[in-house]
């Protein structure tokens, strides 16, 4: 069940819209259905990430699916990306003062993730760059020594002489 999941969720990466609502509602159903309370946290989680950019109402039920868990503040990791990936959602929705209170949380409770704080103060410098310049700026520094911690442990491929690090992190300096 877990494998099929996942299996559903990756594959949703390549289909056309409804048919990657279609398998990406049936992981979700399956998810629900696990006994692994854990396993089911991770599993919402992947949902959410590769189901955030194009599909936020699929985002917003297994957030909320995520929420009602009732060990999920045992685990700090997943705890903290509930409220980075529901501010995620705010800030495209435009509700900035919203965004800016979750992302806060997310980073308070992620003070042991080093990858997680990357991603919440790039996040939280996204959504500053409207309300206060000079904040943002900082928050993108932070987010920058953050990386610096983790750098070592990212792997790094070559395709057409081109780098996937400087693929994936190029925006962080460019923002």
């Amino acid at each position: 069940l877990e494998i099929s999941s996942i299996a559903k969720i990756n594959l949703s990466q390549l289909l056309d819209k409804q048919q990657a609502i279609d398998l990406l509602s049936t992981a979700y159903e399956q998810i629900k259905g696990l006994n692994d309370k854990l396993l089911q946290q991770q599993l919402l989680i992947f949902l959410v990430q590769q189901s955030k950019e194009n599909f936020p109402s699929m985002t917003w039920n297994a957030l909320q699916e995520l929420s009602s868990l009732p060990e999920l503040k045992k685990h700090p990791r997943q705890y903290s990306q509930l409220f980075g990936y529901q501010s995620h959602l705010y800030f495209h929705r435009g509700k900035l003062e919203d965004a800016l209170a979750l992302i806060q949380r997310a980073i308070f409770i992620a003070q042991q993730e080093p990858d997680l704080l990357m991603l919440w103060e790039w996040h939280q410098g996204k959504i500053l760059t409207s309300i206060d310049k000079q904040a943002a700026l900082s928050a993108y520094r932070r987010a920058e020594s953050h990386l610096q911690k983790i750098r070592s442990s990212i792997p790094v491929r070559y395709v057409d002489g081109r780098s996937s690090y400087r693929e994936m992190l190029s925006p962080l300096y460019m923002q």
